[in-house]
Order: structure tokens, then sequence, then C-alpha cells
């Protein structure tokens, strides 16, 4: 339990006590030596595989342990520090995956922006507005979140891993659903350029490109959506009906993910419709 969960008198278990102690850099740094995803610096020395360990990595371990030590001497020795921000605490992994998103959107907002005049689409208006619509909706009732970036808090407990874990599952999926259309969009627009594209198919094609930009619209909310439900992780608002929410949240992308790779955009948007209805009551 990399976390470090210690109960002592007059300090929050819920925070734990490693990290008022040796400072929140510090435990950054320890956290992504020892979890499981990262160095697994203690599995490693546990097991004899010392020899795994790079020097440059066994320098940074003797600097950190030199800061842990200073941070208990006497009052003649100054404490050592340093900033570090952890690149494996779930938030940061979040982060990461919400930074991915918004390069693949761009990318493929490029993309749909090259072509949108040279395909248009016939039968897709009321599905656009209503798509728009949902979009404004959570817009105007969402945090204000300037950058993909969250908050990044060192502590998370038992309790709410299940949570953080659902919601990596979320954002890794939304992120495979539009990398999938950029590469469905991609290959039929070289099967266009190559005149190989069936009329349903360049009809259908058509549609995809018309949508793209409200697709990228939805995942714009990501950031403010994430911030909402980590806040109310956090603040122990989250119930059963909380977690069932979620789950299907969770469907719904894979459902888009696997839908984009086929190029089936009315379930796509069927999807999304329904993920957008449940976000304005989770």
């Amino acid at each position: 339990q990399w976390w470090c969960i210690f109960k002592s008198s007059g300090i929050n278990a819920e925070y734990g006590v490693l990290i008022p102690i040796l400072g929140k850099d510090v435990f950054a740094a320890l956290l992504d030596l020892f979890v499981h995803a990262g160095m697994r610096v203690r599995d490693k020395l546990s097991h004899g595989e010392c020899r795994d360990i790079e020097s440059p990595l066994v320098n940074h371990m003797f600097y950190l342990s030199l800061c842990i030590l200073s941070s208990f001497a006497e009052h003649n020795i100054s404490p050592l520090s340093f900033t570090y921000a952890s690149q494996l605490h779930p938030r940061a992994l979040l982060n990461k995956c919400l930074v991915k998103q918004q390069a693949a959107a761009d990318k493929l907002s490029v993309l749909a922006a090259q072509h949108a005049t040279q395909l248009s689409p016939k039968t897709t208006p009321e599905l656009i507005t209503e798509l728009q619509e949902q979009c404004e909706f959570l817009e105007a009732t969402l945090p204000l979140t300037s950058t993909a970036q969250i908050s990044t808090l060192y502590y998370i407990g038992p309790d709410k891993m299940k949570f953080y874990n659902l919601l990596q599952s979320i954002e890794e999926n939304k992120l495979l659903f539009i990398v999938n259309l950029s590469t469905t969009v991609e290959s039929r627009l070289g099967c266009l350029a190559a005149r190989t594209l069936r009329s349903r198919q360049r009809e259908n094609l058509s549609v995809i490109i018309a949508l793209i930009p409200v697709y990228v619209r939805v995942l714009a909310l990501s950031p403010p959506l994430l911030e909402k439900t980590l806040n109310r992780v956090e603040a122990d608002e989250s119930s059963a009906k909380f977690l069932r929410n979620l789950k299907h949240v969770l469907k719904y992308f894979q459902n888009c993910a696997s839908n984009a790779a086929e190029s089936k955009w009315n379930l796509i948007s069927s999807a999304l419709l329904q993920y957008l209805d449940d976000m304005r009551n989770l």
C-alpha cells in the first residue's frame, strides 16, 4: 500500500503522516520509486536484482536518503530539499491521458477542416444540434478549467482507488475512441483520393467529417467533468449509484472506441448522447 497510512494522535490518518514530515516533493519521488508501475526499486532490492538498478537511479536514491535523514537531523543542519512532481500518481496519469486526448483531437480537427467543404453531408443537422445543445448545457454548469491539468493530490486511500482506476479506464477509452476515429477517417480519405470509395461509404464519411467538431467539443468537456468528479470523490460524496453511473460512462466510450474503428457514426453519436445525459445527472 504505497499511499502509506499511518495512525498517529493529532495527525489526520486520512492524509498520511509521511507527507507533512517529508514534504510532498520527497513523498512524490518515493512514490515513483516504489510504486508497482514505476521503478520498482523495492522489488529489485528484495529479489536481489541490484544490477538492474542503473547508476543515475542510485544517485537519485542516495540524495533522497540524505533529504530524508536531514529532515530528522539536529537544528544545526539545514534540511535538504528539491522540487519534484510525481509522474506515476493516479492524477498524474489522468493528466497525461488528457494531454494525449487534446493532441489527438487537435489533429482530427485539422483533418476535418481540410475536407469539410469537399464532403458535405445531407442528413445530420438534427443530430448535430442535439449534441451541441447537450454540450452547451454542461459547459454552463461545469467549473471553469483553462487547461487540461488536474491538480495533483499525493495521498489516495484504498477506498478511493477504485474510482481512480475506473476514471483512468474511462479516459484511456476516450483516447482510444479519438485515435480509432482518426485512423478510420484517414483510411477512408485515402480510399476517396484513390477513387475506390463506394457511394454509401462516401456518404458515411461525409457524415463523420461533419460530426467531428461536435465529437471534439464533447471531449473538450473532459477536464472540467473530471475535476468535478474527483472533487466529489475526495469529498466522500460518492455512492453506489455514482459508481454505477461511472461504469455506464466507461461502457459508452468502450462502444465509441470499437464503433469508431468500423465507422458506425450513428452508434457513436447515440452513445455520446447517453453519456452527456448521464453527465447532466452525475
